[in-house]
C-alpha cells in the first residue's frame, strides 16, 4: 500500500511535473508570438517611416528641381529682354545715323545746287 501511494504520489509530481513543463511550454510559445507580432510591427512601422523619408525627399528634390527650372526661365526671359533692348538700341542708333547721314546729303545737294546757281549766274551775268 505505501508503495502504491508512493507510486501515485510519484505518478501525481511527474503529472505536475508535465503539466508545469506544458503550461511553461506554451507560456514560452506565446512569448515567441508575441516577439514575432512585435518583430513585424516593428518591420511595417520602419518600412513605414523609410517610404514617408523618401517621399519628403522626393518632394523637396522636385521642389528644389521646379525653383531651379524657374529660376532659369527667369533668367532665359532677362536675357532675351536684354538682347531685345541691345537690338532696339541698335536700330535706333542705326535710323539715327541715316537720319543724320541723309540730312548731311540734303545740305551737300543744297549747297551743290546754290554753288552751281551760282555758278550758272556768273557765267550769265560774264555772257551778258
Amino acid at each position: 500500500m505505501k508503495e502504491k501511494k508512493a507510486r501515485e504520489e510519484e505518478e501525481k509530481q511527474e503529472q505536475a511535473q508535465y503539466e508545469a513543463l506544458q503550461q511553461e511550454h506554451v507560456k514560452l510559445l506565446g512569448q515567441r508570438e508575441s516577439e514575432k507580432a512585435q518583430a513585424q510591427r516593428e518591420k511595417i512601422q520602419q518600412e513605414k517611416e523609410s517610404r514617408d523619408r523618401q517621399l519628403r525627399e522626393e518632394k523637396q528634390r522636385k521642389r528644389r528641381e521646379d525653383k531651379e527650372a524657374f529660376q532659369a526661365e527667369v533668367e532665359l526671359v532677362n536675357r532675351l529682354k536684354d538682347e531685345m533692348e541691345m537690338e532696339r538700341q541698335l536700330q535706333q542708333e542705326k535710323r539715327r545715323q541715316e537720319k543724320e547721314y541723309l540730312q548731311k546729303m540734303l545740305r551737300e545737294n543744297e549747297a551743290n545746287k546754290q554753288q552751281a546757281n551760282q555758278e550758272r549766274q556768273a557765267e550769265i551775268r560774264a555772257d551778258i
